[in-house]
């Protein structure tokens, strides 16, 4: 009988930890799938991240040079249209050396991306490229493509707007659209943005999901344990430990697309490391409230059973003496 009785309290004990345990694998998911169900997966706040990360310097850069090299790759094919860019559009002679008319282009281009149609071109861009985040390359539309084996993004319609909004000369010179396929930007691998997909499912699953897991694991607990106030320390410390590991993973995820975005150059990896950096913010504020909330909880808990304890032995020690 004495060996059941002082049994079962530590089996009720170990399970308790057990789950507490499986708890923290839940609330970084429920973590994460709240986050990205504000951010990444809501389309308007998507939308407008991106955009503001399309708005920096160096993107912007790196746009302006690719629209401009498109421009000049259908110009070169005709010398008219080659000399009316040169020296109607951006007012040079049409002897200027190569590098002069690329620079002067690059910047005439730039200033051209915030006209109001070349906007409504980027955004069109960045609706597609969330439809594929979200769907997966299956939910690629214009102007995302699938290439083969690869994701690529179509900048020929956003080519197009800046050559009308440069100047309406150009068009009326002759000067032929962008064909599909001359510009594009890399999305990725179409395995990669199909995880990227599943990804995103098991994030919009997991919102609604893990944080039912997370408080029926966590009454369960509760009813197991053998002490209540410990079983809510456990529970704090899980929660506390959860949004560490939550600002561990924002981290270490920040640091590979900055390193990956400036040994590649791409617009694709620059764009990818500003937006996540905008989103990180969202993540992080929630992780520390996650840690606080825990921290705070597990202290609590853990001054109260101090003090409780305290005070058994003071009723002990005044018994005793009676």
């Amino acid at each position: 009988m004495w060996c059941r009785a002082y049994t079962r309290p530590v089996v009720r004990t170990f399970l308790a930890a057990v789950l507490a345990v499986a708890l923290l694998p839940l609330i970084v998911l429920g973590n994460l799938s709240i986050w990205a169900s504000g951010t990444v997966l809501d389309e308007s706040a998507f939308a407008a991240t991106v955009s503001r990360s399309l708005e920096g310097p160096a993107v912007e850069t790196l746009l302006a040079e690719q629209t401009a090299g498109a421009i000049l790759d259908v110009a070169n094919e005709t010398p008219v249209l080659r000399d009316a860019l040169v020296t109607q559009v951006l007012g040079l002679d049409v002897s200027a050396p190569a590098g002069q008319v690329r620079t002067v282009l690059d910047s005439r281009v730039r200033v051209t991306l915030n006209r109001p149609l070349v906007r409504d071109a980027r955004d069109d861009a960045v609706a597609a490229v969330h439809a594929l985040l979200v769907g997966g390359p299956d939910a690629a539309r214009t102007p995302v493509a699938v290439h083969g084996t690869v994701v690529v993004l179509d900048l020929g319609p956003l080519v197009s707007r800046v050559v009308a909004e440069l100047d309406p000369r150009l068009t009326q010179a002759g000067l032929p659209g962008v064909p599909p396929g001359l510009v594009v930007v890399e999305l990725g691998g179409v395995g990669e943005l199909r995880e990227v997909g599943d990804a995103t499912a098991t994030l919009d699953r997991g919102r609604i999901v893990a944080p039912l897991l997370v408080a029926g694991i966590g009454l369960l607990i509760l009813v197991l344990a053998h002490r209540r106030m410990r079983a809510l320390g456990l529970i704090g410390g899980a929660g506390m430990i959860g949004g560490l590991l939550s600002l561990a993973a924002l981290w270490f995820g920040g640091g590979v697309l900055n390193a990956t975005a400036e040994s590649s150059g791409s617009i694709t990896d620059r764009v990818t490391a500003d937006a996540y950096g905008a989103f990180a913010s969202t993540l992080a504020d929630q992780s520390l409230l996650l840690v606080a909330g825990g921290g705070i909880l597990a202290l609590a808990m853990a001054m109260l059973l101090i003090v409780a304890g305290g005070l058994a032995r003071l009723t002990a020690w005044r018994d005793s003496r009676a």
